[in-house]
């Protein structure tokens, strides 16, 4: 584990802000979860614990844990028998810091929906060779429950959610299903006001049975093919119902805009 004790050693004996110290005690802390494998659900070393150990004040070791809080590495529960515990970060945490990364750079809209048509026909043509049977029929049964539900827009778009993340976790690459996830929610989190017509509805149903039936033949070409249809149907639609908002720069992703998944 990183030794911090002697951190201020070359700094001319100017004692390190305490946002920096933070900053190198979470960067240790996490160092140490992942070295040490410590599983999701593992309780950490308590604060007073912490303070001894890497030898600085509690308010340093509480800044280190609130930064490692949001980037979702840990979980500081209140409480008596509470503290530091490790978790798994979510897609919201990578979505987060790209939503900064492109509000900075002037990214737009459109440029989210673009990188979606680019990286999911690739996550259908790995689902084409990779997803077991059990899969394939999990994803034949959302689409049949999508027709089912198909005047309820809340519950569809629930359903239409776990349609592509199951075809990103069925391409078997971890990157790639991690990235598909964080654009889906940084998509999600741009589109306030963005609805879907019950035409559009029946549209996407129809496209996700070619998917399911490219899929289920193993045809990976098939599989891209339906998936850029797909894809390329939903960023038309967009641009022609909702031309202001693909013109739009990213905000920064707030988890209050984070609520019901969109289309497709």
């Amino acid at each position: 584990m990183t030794d911090l004790k002697n951190v201020t050693a070359g700094t001319n004996h100017r004692p390190l802000q305490r946002s920096k110290m933070g900053v190198l005690i979470a960067e240790a802390i996490a160092e140490h979860i992942l070295e040490a494998g410590l599983k999701p659900g593992t309780v950490l070393p308590t604060e007073s614990r912490m303070v001894e150990q890497y030898g600085v004040g509690r308010a340093t070791v509480r800044e280190a844990l609130r930064l490692l809080e949001l980037q979702g590495l840990v979980d500081v529960r209140p409480g008596p028998n509470g503290g530091p515990v490790v978790q798994e970060p979510e897609p919201y945490h990578v979505a987060q810091l790209l939503s900064i990364m492109f509000s900075v750079s002037g990214a737009s809209f459109s440029d989210v929906i673009e990188t979606r048509l680019i990286l999911e026909p690739e996550l259908a043509s790995r689902a084409a060779v990779n997803a077991t049977d059990t899969e394939i029929q999990e994803l034949a049964d959302i689409v049949s429950l999508q027709h089912r539900e198909i005047t309820d827009e809340r519950e569809f778009l629930r359903l239409n959610s776990e349609f592509h993340t199951l075809i990103a976790q069925a391409s078997r690459n971890h990157v790639l299903a991690t990235f598909q996830a964080a654009i889906r929610k940084l998509e999600v989190g741009q589109q306030i006001g963005v609805h879907i017509h019950p035409d559009s509805r029946k549209g996407t149903c129809r496209a996700h049975e070619r998917i399911v039936t490219a899929i289920q033949g193993r045809d990976e070409a098939r599989a891209t093919s339906a998936m850029r249809a797909h894809m390329e149907a939903f960023a038309e639609y967009l641009a022609r119902e909702y031309p202001t908002a693909m013109r739009t720069p990213i905000r920064m992703l707030l988890r209050s805009r984070v609520g019901a998944e969109v289309l497709p």
